[in-house]
């Protein structure tokens, strides 16, 4: 027992405080590295549009219509096309007409963000699905369309394209 406390030596808080101060300086400042000079910088594109049924008549009141808000259907037309949007056929048009995962690869810089080209579909598809952003207001009928791209262009051709899908739906649907 002697022989312990005379090879006892006690703690030097100033090299644990100065070795912990230069791990939380490296821990702070990993992240800023990597989202101001290695990460890719995305780009947001928005569009805010509403969906109206052609057949509802707002000067017609009921007990329903005051209810609901009015505008049933375009309500429920609205919540179909903010599922419809982010489906499996959506996505499969769009990467079968413009290679939309070609734009979502991987770089050498940047491991991060992106997905690898021999990924599998479902990786693929979730990538996609988060490269969208739908917020329905249910009580006017109000859709806010979002797209995200690592350049601008990708995000606007995105946005655009998923706009004329939701024109066409709604035509149909009408």
């Amino acid at each position: 027992m002697k022989n312990f406390f005379r090879n006892f030596k006690p703690f030097n808080f100033k090299k644990i405080i100065h070795k912990k101060g230069a791990l939380i300086l490296i821990l702070s400042l990993l992240p800023g590295i990597y989202f101001y000079v290695i990460g890719r910088p995305r780009f947001m594109t928005e569009s805010i549009f509403v969906i109206r049924k052609t057949g509802d008549n707002p000067s017609e009141l009921n007990l329903s219509t005051f209810l609901s808000g009015g505008n049933v259907g375009s309500k429920e037309d609205s919540g179909y096309l903010k599922i419809y949007l982010k489906s499996i056929e959506v996505f499969q048009k769009l990467e079968k007409q413009y290679k939309l995962m070609d734009f979502y690869l991987k770089n050498n810089v940047d491991l991060i963000s992106g997905i690898k080209a021999n990924d599998e579909f479902t990786k693929k598809y979730d990538l996609f699905k988060k490269q969208i952003g739908i917020k329905l207001n249910e009580s006017r009928g109000i859709i806010e369309l979002k797209t995200y791209g690592f350049n601008p262009e990708v995000s606007y051709k995105l946005n655009k394209y998923l706009l004329n899908i939701a024109e066409n739906f709604v035509n149909k649907t009408n």
